[in-house]
Protein backbone atom coordinates (compact mmCIF):
# COMPACT_ATOMS: atom_id res chain seq x y z
CA UNK A 1 0.00 0.00 0.00
CA UNK A 2 1.38 3.01 -0.87
CA UNK A 3 2.01 5.55 1.81
CA UNK A 4 0.42 8.43 -0.32
CA UNK A 5 -3.23 7.66 0.66
CA UNK A 6 -5.79 9.80 1.29
CA UNK A 7 -5.89 9.30 4.77
CA UNK A 8 -2.12 9.20 5.00
CA UNK A 9 -2.08 13.00 3.26
CA UNK A 10 -4.90 14.32 5.60
CA UNK A 11 -3.43 13.36 8.39
CA UNK A 12 -0.33 14.86 7.20
CA UNK A 13 -1.66 18.47 6.11
CA UNK A 14 -3.61 18.30 9.90
CA UNK A 15 -0.25 17.73 11.63
CA UNK A 16 1.30 20.69 9.61
CA UNK A 17 -1.86 22.99 10.47
CA UNK A 18 -1.45 22.13 13.80
CA UNK A 19 2.38 22.67 13.81
CA UNK A 20 1.54 25.97 12.43
CA UNK A 21 -0.64 26.68 14.71
CA UNK A 22 1.22 26.00 17.62
CA UNK A 23 4.34 27.44 16.35
CA UNK A 24 2.82 30.73 15.57
CA UNK A 25 1.10 30.70 19.64
CA UNK A 26 5.00 29.99 20.42
CA UNK A 27 6.00 33.00 18.45
CA UNK A 28 3.28 35.28 19.69
CA UNK A 29 4.17 33.82 23.42
CA UNK A 30 7.54 34.98 22.47
CA UNK A 31 6.97 38.14 20.73
CA UNK A 32 4.72 39.27 24.07
CA UNK A 33 8.32 38.43 25.90
CA UNK A 34 10.78 40.59 23.85
CA UNK A 35 8.73 43.36 23.72
CA UNK A 36 7.86 43.88 27.14
CA UNK A 37 9.24 47.09 29.17
CA UNK A 38 12.16 45.69 30.09
CA UNK A 39 12.51 47.70 33.52
CA UNK A 40 8.98 46.33 34.62
CA UNK A 41 8.45 43.49 36.42
CA UNK A 42 5.52 41.15 34.63
CA UNK A 43 4.61 37.22 34.55
CA UNK A 44 5.56 35.86 31.59
CA UNK A 45 3.52 34.93 28.19
CA UNK A 46 -0.01 36.92 29.52
CA UNK A 47 -2.38 36.58 27.00
CA UNK A 48 -3.07 40.25 25.37
CA UNK A 49 -7.20 40.52 26.67
CA UNK A 50 -5.27 39.28 30.38
CA UNK A 51 -2.55 41.93 29.68
CA UNK A 52 -4.77 44.48 28.48
CA UNK A 53 -7.21 44.24 31.66
CA UNK A 54 -4.21 44.17 33.84
CA UNK A 55 -3.18 47.19 32.40
CA UNK A 56 -5.89 49.06 33.00
CA UNK A 57 -5.97 48.31 36.69
CA UNK A 58 -5.00 50.57 39.11
CA UNK A 59 -1.55 50.88 39.98
CA UNK A 60 -1.92 49.04 43.72
CA UNK A 61 -3.84 46.20 42.06
CA UNK A 62 -1.54 45.92 39.25
CA UNK A 63 1.15 45.40 41.62
CA UNK A 64 -0.63 42.86 43.97
CA UNK A 65 -1.46 40.80 40.79
CA UNK A 66 1.84 41.15 39.35
CA UNK A 67 3.56 39.87 42.87
CA UNK A 68 0.84 36.94 42.44
CA UNK A 69 1.32 36.09 39.43
CA UNK A 70 4.57 35.95 39.74
CA UNK A 71 4.75 34.01 42.92
CA UNK A 72 2.29 31.64 41.12
CA UNK A 73 4.47 30.77 38.38
CA UNK A 74 7.26 30.43 40.72
CA UNK A 75 5.71 27.73 42.41
CA UNK A 76 4.63 25.75 39.19
CA UNK A 77 7.46 26.00 37.47
CA UNK A 78 5.77 27.76 34.68
CA UNK A 79 8.16 31.23 34.82
CA UNK A 80 11.14 29.37 34.29
CA UNK A 81 12.12 30.58 30.68
CA UNK A 82 15.16 28.00 30.86
CA UNK A 83 12.06 25.11 30.96
CA UNK A 84 10.30 26.95 28.18
CA UNK A 85 13.97 27.17 25.90
CA UNK A 86 13.98 23.50 26.80
CA UNK A 87 10.88 22.95 25.42
CA UNK A 88 11.22 24.94 21.99
CA UNK A 89 15.04 23.82 21.63
CA UNK A 90 13.27 19.84 21.66
CA UNK A 91 10.91 21.07 19.20
CA UNK A 92 13.55 22.57 16.80
CA UNK A 93 15.85 19.48 17.33
CA UNK A 94 12.74 17.25 16.29
CA UNK A 95 11.87 19.92 13.21
CA UNK A 96 15.62 19.29 11.99
CA UNK A 97 15.80 15.18 12.66
CA UNK A 98 16.90 13.63 9.65
CA UNK A 99 13.83 11.41 10.03
CA UNK A 100 10.71 13.62 11.99
CA UNK A 101 8.98 11.64 14.98
CA UNK A 102 5.39 12.74 14.27
CA UNK A 103 4.17 11.49 18.24
CA UNK A 104 7.85 13.19 19.56
CA UNK A 105 7.32 16.17 17.68
CA UNK A 106 3.13 16.36 18.83
CA UNK A 107 4.15 15.35 22.82
CA UNK A 108 6.36 18.19 22.46
CA UNK A 109 3.95 20.71 20.80
CA UNK A 110 1.43 19.58 23.05
CA UNK A 111 3.45 20.50 26.11
CA UNK A 112 4.27 23.79 25.60
CA UNK A 113 0.48 24.04 24.53
CA UNK A 114 -0.28 22.42 28.13
CA UNK A 115 1.89 24.87 29.45
CA UNK A 116 0.34 27.94 27.79
CA UNK A 117 -3.48 27.20 28.73
CA UNK A 118 -2.50 26.87 32.72
CA UNK A 119 -0.37 30.04 32.20
CA UNK A 120 -3.28 31.42 31.03
CA UNK A 121 -5.69 29.94 33.53
CA UNK A 122 -3.62 30.96 36.63
CA UNK A 123 -3.56 34.73 35.09
CA UNK A 124 -7.01 34.81 34.65
CA UNK A 125 -8.02 33.19 38.24
CA UNK A 126 -5.86 35.68 39.54
CA UNK A 127 -7.30 38.29 37.63
CA UNK A 128 -10.94 37.63 38.49
CA UNK A 129 -10.08 37.82 42.18
CA UNK A 130 -8.42 40.68 41.94
CA UNK A 131 -10.97 42.41 40.13
CA UNK A 132 -13.96 40.95 42.13
CA UNK A 133 -12.58 42.68 45.10
CA UNK A 134 -12.77 45.89 43.44
CA UNK A 135 -15.90 48.51 44.69
CA UNK A 136 -18.35 48.97 41.62
CA UNK A 137 -17.19 52.24 40.92
CA UNK A 138 -13.24 51.31 40.54
CA UNK A 139 -14.75 48.31 38.26
CA UNK A 140 -16.38 51.05 36.06
CA UNK A 141 -13.48 52.72 35.87
CA UNK A 142 -11.29 50.14 35.02
CA UNK A 143 -14.35 49.16 32.05
CA UNK A 144 -13.86 52.27 30.81
CA UNK A 145 -10.35 52.09 30.85
CA UNK A 146 -10.42 48.70 28.97
CA UNK A 147 -12.38 50.06 26.16
CA UNK A 148 -10.10 53.07 25.52
CA UNK A 149 -6.84 50.60 25.59
CA UNK A 150 -8.93 48.30 23.09
CA UNK A 151 -9.89 51.72 21.16
CA UNK A 152 -6.42 52.69 21.16
CA UNK A 153 -4.97 49.32 19.95
CA UNK A 154 -7.37 48.31 17.45
CA UNK A 155 -6.64 52.31 16.24
CA UNK A 156 -3.29 51.67 16.11
CA UNK A 157 -3.83 48.24 13.97
CA UNK A 158 -6.52 49.93 11.98
CA UNK A 159 -6.73 53.63 11.91
CA UNK A 160 -9.20 55.27 13.58
CA UNK A 161 -13.06 54.13 13.36
CA UNK A 162 -16.42 55.28 13.42
CA UNK A 163 -19.11 54.18 16.27
CA UNK A 164 -20.63 52.23 13.98
CA UNK A 165 -17.24 50.35 13.62
CA UNK A 166 -16.49 51.59 10.10
CA UNK A 167 -13.22 53.66 9.49
CA UNK A 168 -13.25 57.21 9.83
CA UNK A 169 -13.12 58.72 6.75
CA UNK A 170 -13.99 61.94 7.68
CA UNK A 171 -10.40 63.17 7.83
CA UNK A 172 -9.18 66.95 6.23
CA UNK A 173 -10.34 67.40 2.48
CA UNK A 174 -7.54 66.05 -0.24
Amino acid sequence: MSSDTPQHNRSRWLLIASLSLNVLLIAAIAGAFLNADRHQQRAPGLPPIVKLISDALPEEARDTLRVRLHEEFGRTGFGNRRMAARGEGEIVTLLAADTLDEAALRDALNRQRSQITTIYTLASESLVSEISAMPQADRQALAERLRQALADRRDRRNGPQNGDGRKDRSGPPE
